[in-house]
């Protein structure tokens, strides 16, 4: 069954639909993110930029995705996500068109790190989420699974077709590819999207005042954002950023490393597809604290990979499955317990404390490494932290009170 854009239920194909627009659009965003490690080497012979100054860009546009994350979540909740995803990708692709004629660092900065950060950050995970929750009820998990999994399907499809451009026609027409692409999507949002659900349609008359009370009551809420920090600090923070080069501490060759790599990308997108599916047939909570252990149990085995590169490609699979399993867990048990009104707010703040999270991985882990030239104090933290979101996790129940009350009437 489908949301209603009105008291008439729409098809259940349209619904689809909007999961295949999804899907695209995620990947597209996740791909021109994406492209910064790509044109790093190039960059810095080119304009002799450091290494540190485009991750600090890298930085500044995560912080910029934090900021956009919740304002965009609140404005697909009161006005509907047409008008929310056009500017995201309204603002993609004036970053990726604007790219090829930066020269100075001032300009990198404005560029990507702000007008691309803020248009990474409307159209993301969260806002996915909220926007294909509004069109299902049953197998809500699976659709919001699939259309999340267009992040990392975009990396591993359209990053290496993104790199062979660049050989073949330089990457400052590579750029302005991507960027008529994304704005070749706008029209789709105007069009696909001017059925959804409207605000009054599900009650939403209340301020955001009213709607941030409700979230600072809600245990389940806090449960989740609590644990979902946890998530960014030992996914994006920890492994994004230092799986490679822990892979060449241990003296694996590139190759071999990012092979790794994308393997693990590949079972991001098994995991997230996967974790939407049994959401619908399982106890969420429980599937939520499984994934966050054998995460905790991932990091026990990186510990042990030293010069096996085999054990390596054995935790890329292990990890990818859980990675971006969370999300559609976490968006399916929001969408129960707080409701799909509030949905674009709630995931949006949970994704901005994701990457406060990340933003602490990735400090702490550099931290650690000047102190100690290892990583496996590293690899202790993120265990624990694992650990501490999967109790996190078991404390949250499948339904509210009130419906766990009135299904054990029925009953």
């Amino acid at each position: 069954m489908v949301g209603v854009t009105s008291s008439k239920p729409q098809p259940n194909r349209y619904g689809w639909t909007i999961v295949a627009f999804c899907f695209m659009g995620l990947a597209f965003t996740f791909t021109s993110r994406t492209t910064l490690g790509v044109m790093m080497p190039v960059w810095m012979a080119e304009f002799g930029w450091s290494k540190s100054f485009l991750a600090g860009g890298g930085s500044i546009a995560l912080l910029a995705m934090a900021v956009a994350a919740p304002v965009s979540g609140n404005l697909i909740d009161r006005f509907g996500p047409r008008l929310v995803f056009t500017a995201g990708l309204i603002a993609i692709a004036a970053a990726m068109l604007l790219i090829p004629v930066v020269q100075e660092p001032w300009q990198f900065i404005v560029v990507y790190s702000l007008i691309g950060g803020l248009g990474f950050g409307i159209l993301g995970l969260p806002q996915a989420a909220a926007t294909v929750s509004r069109y299902f009820t049953e197998k809500r998990g699976l659709a919001i699974g699939i259309a999340q999994s267009g992040g990392n399907g975009g990396q591993l499809a359209l990053i290496p077709l993104f790199a062979i451009l660049i050989g073949v026609i330089g990457w400052r027409t590579s750029y302005v590819i991507l960027g008529l692409a994304a704005l070749a999507f706008v029209p789709l949002a105007l069009t696909l999207l001017r059925g959804t659900v409207a605000p009054a349609s599900l009650g939403m008359t209340d301020s955001l005042r009213s709607r941030l009370r409700l979230l600072a009551h809600n245990s389940t809420f806090w449960l989740m954002f609590a644990g979902f920090v946890i998530c960014g600090f030992t996914t994006a923070g920890v492994i994004e950023v230092h799986l490679l080069p822990y892979a060449a501490l241990c003296g694996f060759d590139p190759v071999g490393s990012a092979t790794a790599y994308g393997v693990l990308c590949a079972f991001n997108i098994v995991g997230t597809i996967g974790a939407g599916f049994l959401a619908d047939k399982l106890h969420r909570p429980t599937l939520l604290a499984a994934c966050y252990l054998l995460r905790a149990a991932t990091f026990v085995l990186l510990m042990y990979v030293g010069s096996d590169l085999s054990l390596l490609f054995v935790f890329a699979v292990l990890f990818g499955t859980t990675n971006y399993a969370t999300m559609p867990l976490i968006a399916s048990i929001t969408a129960t317990h707080i409701g799909v009104r509030v949905i674009g707010l709630t995931l949006g703040l949970m994704l901005g404390g994701h990457w406060i999270g990340a933003a602490l991985g990735s400090f702490v882990g550099g931290a650690l490494f000047d102190l100690t030239a290892r990583y496996q104090e590293l690899w202790l933290v993120a265990i624990a932290a694992a650990l501490a979101a999967t109790a996190l996790s078991l404390c949250v129940r499948e339904y509210p009170p009130t419906t766990a009350a009135t299904a054990a009437a029925a009953a």
